[in-house]
């Protein structure tokens, strides 16, 4: 399969890994192990998983060349939970589950999406080369269509409103017009790299199941849960899980491969007619005309599940569309479908891994409805609620035995455990920089809108990330406080620490410098985000540290000294 541009980006607010080169790749070819992919992982493209296959393939074939000896791994033993090596205590913070919870119908959902992903080898299509040369585009009118959509875009299918139930496209109207009165839409600001900051054209919102968030060019979008209806606002977000259920089935009609169309979360679009606050963008491949979201292939989704699109508009003509093109395919023509007001189309099974897409802008508003199968592994409150209890219980303590150990130097050293002090910090930046900082960045009316779910469980994990936060810092006072004495560190701890504190100041100007951009200059003040957060809420008196020379001077200190074991 080529290997196609992903819609997320690495970097610092990103969770992709570096991937290693195609040298070094090849190099660990020659060696015995045998390489097994790695099962799904957040924010990964699908051209990571196909290397992963290519590896265990050449692996096979190189034990054949041996004579089809295999050599046994050494199994490596695992270490104690670092819980366990601090000791067992009780969890400071409730684990206990909201009403969100116990929806028995959500829970379900949940379970099903949780699954593998299908295996399944996947080819790109064949490429169709047109025997009109004067078109760079196809459309459903011309003589080629037919033929170009069977051999390169299959999996593209577009329904008319009949297929959907009247009364159901009638309350989803409603619904999007109560969440766009209600000022619930509004532009994302995304970072296709360092200084590749831009925001969208058009005003979104992610519903879904609780506890689900989305992961994008550097963005993460904070679902609204769409399970209640005590309110309004939760009535509209009910009816858009409606909708997800509707296109649930009428997928299952059309899908050849086990992947799911099991929704778990909608991205909503809302394109006003008009001039917005960012600028359309021509199309320049194909010479179609202006685009409202440029060309992309969705990312963090299960691996062939199935992205439905339901199409509300405020025009009678056909003239917003929907473009596909062939990933790293020269030959193959593109094809834009125009869009008929409530018409839904099906991205089903692996087109989403071969095939970019791209929306045509047309004369009047616009709604969409993407529903999508969002990963859950490391995405949803969920993983983050427990991996921030368990990393800030050792945190409590690890700052208990060190105020313990401190008049002992050598119980002091041998507390600072460098393992300790690496999952701490990796854990916390996590946590400050994929959840924090980017739940804040979307300003003060983006939080009064999640402050019935989102706000108190961002509010719980700030908290725990101030004590882990704290509990770093005293190892580096206790070091500042025995710079005179005999006491010397591990050069491990020293190492683990300033890098933590180095990372840690990295990507903080990096942030400030992401929200210094023009981009963000032309929103609303209550879109623009949150300076002063995540901070120490309870103790204004005693911040913390946002300037980290100062501590990694005292850390510097010890290294260039020599003064550790």
């Amino acid at each position: 399969m080529p290997k196609r541009k992903r819609d997320g980006f690495s970097g610092p607010f990103s969770k992709i890994s570096k991937q290693s080169n195609w040298n070094n790749l090849k190099s660990k070819f020659k060696t015995k192990k045998k390489y097994t992919s790695t099962a799904e992982s957040n924010n990964s493209d699908k051209g990571s998983a196909e290397k992963s296959e290519d590896v265990s393939q050449l692996d096979t074939s190189n034990e054949k060349k041996r004579g089809g000896k295999k050599k046994k791994k050494k199994k490596k033993k695992k270490k104690k939970n670092q819980d366990n090596q601090i000791g067992a205590d009780n969890m400071t913070f409730d684990n206990s589950k909201s009403k969100y919870d116990n929806d028995k119908d959500i829970n379900n959902r949940a379970f099903l999406n949780l699954q593998s992903p299908p295996k399944k080898n996947t080819k790109p299509p064949k490429p169709y080369k047109a025997k009109d040369n004067s078109c760079r585009y196809l459309l459903p009118s011309h003589s080629e269509y037919k033929k170009c959509l069977n051999m390169s875009y299959s999996g593209f299918v577009r329904i008319p409103e009949n297929n959907l139930p009247r009364n159901l496209h009638d309350s989803v109207l409603k619904a999007l017009e109560t969440l766009r009165k209600e000022g619930i839409y509004h532009h994302d600001v995304v970072s296709a790299g360092k200084n590749a900051i831009s925001g969208t054209m058009c005003k979104r919102v992610l519903v879904g199941d609780p506890g689900m968030t989305y992961y994008y060019q550097k963005l993460r979008l904070f679902a609204l849960p769409w399970c209640n209806r005590d309110t309004k606002l939760n009535k509209a977000y009910n009816k858009i899980s409606n909708l997800g259920d509707a296109l649930n089935k009428k997928a299952s009609e059309y899908k050849k491969t086990t992947g799911s169309a099991n929704y778990n979360v909608c991205l909503i679009n809302f394109m006003p007619d008009g001039k917005g606050k960012y600028p359309l963008r021509n199309e320049t491949n194909f010479g179609i005309g202006k685009m409202s979201v440029s060309w992309h292939a969705d990312s963090s989704l299960q691996e062939f599940s199935t992205i439905g699109v339901y199409h509300v508009t405020g025009s009678t003509s056909s003239n917003w569309a929907i473009a596909s093109r062939v990933t790293n395919d020269n030959q193959t023509p593109a094809l834009v479908v125009p869009l008929k007001n409530k018409d839904t189309y099906f991205m089903l099974d692996d087109f989403n891994h071969h095939h970019q897409h791209a929306v045509i802008t047309g004369s009047s508003w616009r709604y969409s409805c993407t529903m999508r199968v969002a990963i859950t592994k490391n995405d949803t409150w969920e993983y983050i609620e427990k991996k921030g209890i368990d990393t800030n219980n050792i945190a409590i303590k690890l700052k208990t035995r060190l105020a313990k150990n401190k008049n002992n130097l050598m119980l002091l050293k041998d507390t600072m455990d460098p393992q300790i002090l690496r999952q701490l910090g990796s854990v916390n930046l996590e946590i400050e920089f994929q959840w924090l900082r980017m739940f804040f960045i979307q300003g003060t009316e983006h939080m009064k809108a999640h402050e019935q779910y989102w706000l108190p469980r961002i509010e719980k994990l700030e908290k725990m990330w101030v004590n882990i936060e704290r509990t770093i810092y005293s190892c580096v006072e206790y070091l500042n406080m025995n710079k005179e004495s005999s006491f010397k560190p591990s050069r491990r701890t020293l190492d683990i620490l300033l890098w933590l504190l180095r990372e840690r100041k990295t990507l903080r100007l990096e942030y400030y410098r992401r929200i210094r951009h023009s981009a963000y200059k032309v929103l609303e003040s209550k879109w623009k985000p949150i300076l002063n957060r995540p901070t120490d809420l309870e103790d204004s008196t005693n911040g913390l540290l946002d300037n980290l020379d100062g501590i990694i001077s005292i850390v510097d200190y010890y290294l260039r000294n020599k003064l550790f074991q």
